[in-house]
Order: structure tokens, then C-alpha cells, then sequence
């Protein structure tokens, strides 16, 4: 974006720059490269007031700045937490958690704290971070929710723990192993 603040320059631009520029930013798939080429060469500007383009350009340098800064920052705290994890000692717990990985583990032992006895079960721990469902009577109806006051980023992180956990569990290969056969009518499903 600092590059070709307007839509004219990134049209200017000559097809090899845009495409070592997509390489650079870590888009590798040829198809969407030449798609994003040839959007960007036959795209039509909204408009041609130099007004309007100037003062947008600015803006969204402005924004780009802030967005480069928020980056490197982030790093900052990426590096700082992958340092805690390598000394607090039940770190070796949750970086084993399946599906966990670097990012995930950090965030879960984060949700557990090092004060366990905060919980008296998992239930606890469960309705606290909004994973566990609500049920709702009333008279003859009753409805099922989830919760909506708690901690939305630590409900986040278990949810998606949830769904990286089940790549790597050995249910999930068992029931890929089935799918396969049933897709293929074998005679073992019937």
C-alpha cells in the first residue's frame, strides 16, 4: 500500500513487481496471483477526483502506519509470551494438549491460572468461560443457549482448542477411516 498508495500506480506497476510483491507477502498459489494481477489491471476507479484520491491515499497511509506499528508490536509480545512458556512450569502441561500448539497453549494456560483451586470442578471452570450451555424453563418450554456474559476471548480460545484438538485425536482418524469406507459402499458398513 505504501508503494501504490492509488489504484493508477498499482496499475502502472509492471506485472513481474506485483507478482514478487505477492511472493513477498507469502501468496505462493500462481492462480491467485495471476487472478490479483489481472484484477488489479483492469479494475476502474470509483472516481478520478484528485480531491477525493489524494485525501484517501493519506488516510490509508495513516492506517497502514498504525496497522505496521500494531504488527511489530505484536511480535514484541509473541517473543515475550514464547519466553514465559519456556519457565513457567506447568507450561509442559498445556503446550502437550493436542491441537494446542504454540499460540493455543499459552492462551489455555492463561484460562487455567496458576490459582486452581478457583474452580472446584470443571463444570465451574466451563460455565465461567461460556462453553457450557444454559437451559431455560419455563412452564411447558424449555430452550437451550449458550451464555452470553462471559469472557468472549477466553471462550474463543476454547473453542478453538475444540476444533484443532480434533485433527489430532485418534477418534477423528477413525471416523475419516469410516467416511472413506461408506463413500466407497463398503459392504462392512451395512
Amino acid at each position: 500500500m505504501t508503494r501504490w498508495p492509488t489504484l493508477q500506480q498499482a496499475q502502472r506497476a509492471h506485472k513481474d513487481t506485483l507478482e514478487d510483491f505477492f511472493h513477498s507477502n507469502y501468496i505462493r498459489d500462481i492462480q491467485k496471483i495471476a487472478k490479483r494481477v489481472n484484477a488489479i489491471k483492469e479494475a476502474i476507479p470509483l472516481t478520478e477526483d484528485e480531491a477525493v484520491i489524494d485525501t484517501h491515499s493519506l488516510f490509508m497511509t495513516a492506517l497502514l502506519e498504525r496497522i505496521i506499528c500494531a504488527m511489530k508490536h505484536i511480535k514484541l509480545f509473541d517473543h515475550k509470551i514464547a519466553e514465559l512458556m519456556k519457565i513457567l512450569p506447568d507450561a509442559e502441561l498445556f503446550t502437550g494438549l493436542p491441537g494446542a500448539g504454540a499460540c493455543l497453549s499459552a492462551r489455555l494456560l492463561s484460562a487455567f491460572g496458576e490459582q486452581r483451586d478457583r474452580f472446584t470442578s470443571a463444570q465451574q471452570l466451563q460455565q465461567y468461560a461460556g462453553i457450557a450451555p444454559v437451559t431455560e424453563r419455563s412452564g411447558k418450554k424449555s430452550w437451550v443457549h449458550w451464555r452470553w456474559q462471559c469472557p468472549k476471548f477466553l471462550r474463543q480460545t476454547f473453542i478453538e482448542w475444540a476444533s484443532h484438538s480434533i485433527y489430532s485425536s485418534y477418534w477423528d482418524n477413525e471416523v475419516r477411516y469410516l467416511r472413506a469406507l461408506k463413500d466407497r459402499g463398503s459392504p462392512l458398513l451395512d
